[in-house]
């Protein structure tokens, strides 16, 4: 939509020109605008996914700025001088609009799921989600985190030097001894993290579920029920199939949150919840596994995808059995939504 009301607006432009007529003011700033909506919907995407990663390797502030003359390459200056106003006195900055995530009720999530971390040596990090992840971290020792590259969020690493910043403010990461910590995931996200990253610097840990009475638990309940076709209510909605129940919670996280990305979803709904085909695959998975001879037309609604901000294409998975209770719990947990049994 926007590049082609673009396409017509630089249509009228060239005519304007043609006739030697003058070009309006506001037809001008509405080509402005609406070049500045392409490259935040469009370009800046690809910068944060492709470029972010590889500038990580830099220790130092530097500004990129990028020449673009139509039908000429590309020509990128580098300046260290750290505020944009010194290289360009009339540069205007560009960056993604996207809301945090929040509930359908804005609720804070409960906080009385707490987990701890326990380490060979004989170190506990123990308290609530954030509380015990950072601690962990910091007990890995932070620069060896950073260099931890199994994972990024909207492009940037779970540990590293720079801070991801939105138009609305939200806070994505927490500065902790000069690194920022990304923190923006749900609890059994931030887990799994941990034991990605032990496994990864080789180094041995227990994590363990605490319940209100601290005492540890292995995992989340699953109740298993054979030979049942039970129906559930989302938020006291019309009762749904596990498989239904799971793409309309997806269905509903996004009409709350329409900006939100693919990654942002997959961050809020962790593979470790379905298994092996994770609770939503991009359309690449999709089709990697087709290419492999997977039968991935069979395990996800392809009939109805859902596109990000981004354009990003991906699929609901509607493979669910006893998994389905480790579903349940995390969105009556983290959400404070109900899904109950009818």
């Amino acid at each position: 939509m926007t590049m082609s009301k673009l396409s017509k607006l630089y249509t009228t432009i060239e005519s304007l020109k043609e006739l030697n007529l003058p070009i309006d003011e506001l037809l001008q700033q509405e080509v402005d605008k609406l070049e500045e909506d392409l490259i935040r919907k469009e370009i800046l995407p690809t910068l944060t996914d492709k470029i972010e990663p590889a500038l990580a390797q830099v220790q130092r502030e530097l500004v990129l700025v990028v020449d673009y003359v139509p039908g000429e390459p590309l020509k990128v200056s580098l300046s260290r001088k750290r505020n944009i106003s010194d290289v360009l006195t009339d540069a205007v900055e560009i960056s993604p609009k996207r809301p945090h995530v929040v509930t359908a009720t804005d609720i804070t999530r409960s906080p009385n799921i707490d987990f701890r971390v326990c380490f060979e040596d004989g170190t506990v990090c123990e308290g609530n989600g954030k509380t015990a992840f950072i601690e962990a971290l910091k007990h890995m020792v932070l620069p060896r985190v950073a260099t931890f590259d199994g994972r990024t969020f909207a492009g940037f690493p779970l540990v590293g030097r720079k801070q991801r910043v939105t138009e609305d403010g939200y806070k994505w990461q927490e500065q902790v001894d000069g690194w920022w910590i990304y923190v923006n995931m749900s609890n059994e996200t931030k887990m799994s993290m941990l034991k990605q990253v032990a496994n990864a610097l080789g180094i041995s840990i227990e994590v363990e579920i605490v319940n209100g009475n601290n005492n540890p638990t292995p995992d989340i309940s699953v109740k298993k029920v054979k030979g049942k076709r039970t129906m559930f209510s989302l938020n006291g909605g019309e009762p749904l199939n596990k498989r239904n129940t799971v793409y309309a919670t997806i269905k509903l996280f996004i009409e709350c949150n329409p900006e939100a990305t693919f990654e942002d979803v997959e961050s809020f709904f962790p593979r470790i919840l379905q298994g092996g085909y994770g609770v939503v695959a991009s359309d690449d998975e999709y089709k990697e596994r087709l290419a492999k001879g997977q039968d991935s037309d069979k395990r996800y609604f392809i009939d109805r995808p859902f596109v990000d901000p981004t354009g990003k294409i991906f699929y609901v998975c509607h493979q669910w059995g006893d998994n389905f209770e480790n579903f349940r719990n995390h969105v009556i947990r983290e959400f404070r939504w109900t899904i109950d049994e009818v």
